[in-house]
Formats: structure tokens, C-alpha cells, sequence
């Protein structure tokens, strides 16, 4: 009862003085009245804001972290499934990110591998293998697979594809010990995420995958990430 009988003195008191002094008036010294207050205690409120603002990040952060690891957990089978429909040894699925800035105010781009999956008796590859890795490097190679190319790779010997996209067999070869590989593009909603290598460990018969497979697969994959992208 108390409050409510606050309420209305309180109520009672603005109408008072909007009739007192006239609307304008009225906003122009509630404003005033609440730049004094913010002023005086001008410590507590940025206090508050910054802790209001850390808060809300917190809890949009949180809330995309469980988006992302959803989606990682719905690309695992998925994944699975396409590397034994092709039959390659492993499947690795790589993502784009930005970092530190050039002097110029241009971002340097990086990947990162987020998942392998292997088959039975293949040996998974640790995250860490491929870590913060300029994508500046092979830029000849993301031009063409962002551009709708699938490219194969028979091995060392393939000088075509080495000597076209200069380091990327060598960079795959030594950090996991594959001969052959396919490379495309994971084209996202509106921009490429990322890529995918599908690999093989032996080099005695070349590889052919059917471009329609892996065109059947890639709506399947953008078609989970579009609830965490967007």
C-alpha cells in the first residue's frame, strides 16, 4: 500500500509541475535534474553501463558457443558419411579466420583444421597440425576452389597441380603423410567458411571422385552452419 501511495504522490508531484511550468519546461528540467544526478554519481553509472553492456556480450558469447559446438556435432556424422561414400582415408574439414591486421589496416586471413575423421585404422589428425596457416601462402589455390574448382592431386609427381598451386602438397604431405587429395571449396551462405580435403594415403592408383558427390554433400553442410552463421 505504501507504494502504490508513492506512485501516486509521485504522479500527483510531475503532474503538478508539467501544469506548473508547461511541457517543454517540464522535459527540459527533468533533463537537467538528470544530468546532475548522472553527473554526480557519473562512476556508478559508467560502472553499471560497462557491467550492463560485459553482461549482454557474455551472454551472446555463451549462447553462440553452443550454436558452434551444435554444429561441429551435427557435421561429425555427416562427414563420416561423406568419406565413405567416396572412399577416401580421411576427410578434413578446415574454416577461415581473421587475426592480427597488415600496417595498411588489412586483415591477414588464416585456417584452421576443426575436424578429421578417419577411417577405421587411419590415424586422426590433432588439431594443432594446422594452426593459424596464412592463406595468403596458397593464394593461387583458394582463388580457384572459392571460384567453384574441385582440384585433385596424384601426389609428388603431379607437377601440373605443383607447380599450379605452389606448397600446399608439400604443407599437407609432411603434417600428415597424404599422397593424394581433393580440395574444394565449403561455399557457406555468403561466403566461403572454409574448405575440405578428402585424402588418400596411397599413391599406386589415382584417385576420381565424382564431382556430383561432392556437389550433393555441400548443401547438406551449408544447410546445417546456416542456423550458427546467420
Amino acid at each position: 500500500m505504501f507504494i502504490i501511495n508513492a506512485f501516486k504522490d509521485l504522479a500527483n508531484c510531475l503532474i503538478a509541475l508539467e501544469k506548473n511550468l508547461g511541457f517543454r519546461m517540464f522535459v527540459k528540467y527533468t533533463l537537467y535534474l538528470l544530468l546532475i544526478v548522472v553527473v554526480l554519481n557519473y562512476r556508478t553509472v559508467v560502472k553499471e553501463a560497462v557491467e550492463f553492456v560485459a553482461e549482454i556480450n557474455s551472454e551472446i558469447h555463451i549462447e553462440k558457443m553452443k550454436l558452434q559446438d551444435s554444429y561441429y556435432r551435427d557435421l561429425t556424422p555427416l562427414l563420416a558419411e561423406f568419406r565413405a561414400e567416396v572412399g577416401a582415408d580421411r576427410v578434413m574439414y578446415f574454416e577461415f579466420h581473421n587475426s592480427v591486421e597488415t600496417l595498411e589496416g588489412l586483415p591477414f586471413k588464416f585456417f584452421d583444421l576443426v575436424k578429421c575423421v578417419p577411417a577405421y585404422g587411419i590415424p586422426e589428425v590433432q588439431g594443432d597440425v594446422y594452426k593459424n596457416v596464412n592463406a595468403a601462402m596458397y593464394s593461387e589455390l583458394f582463388f580457384d576452389i572459392n571460384n567453384g574448382k574441385i582440384l585433385t592431386c596424384h601426389g609428388v609427381y603431379d607437377k601440373s597441380f605443383n607447380t599450379t598451386y605452389r606448397g600446399i602438397y608439400k604443407l599437407i604431405n609432411e603434417s600428415d603423410h597424404t599422397e593424394q587429395m581433393v580440395i574444394f571449396s565449403v561455399p557457406g551462405i555468403r561466403r566461403p567458411i572454409g574448405f575440405i580435403i578428402l585424402e588418400w594415403m596411397d599413391h599406386t592408383e589415382d584417385i576420381n571422385v565424382d564431382p556430383k558427390v561432392i556437389n550433393k554433400f555441400l548443401p547438406r553442410i551449408n544447410a546445417i552452419s546456416a542456423h550458427v552463421r546467420n
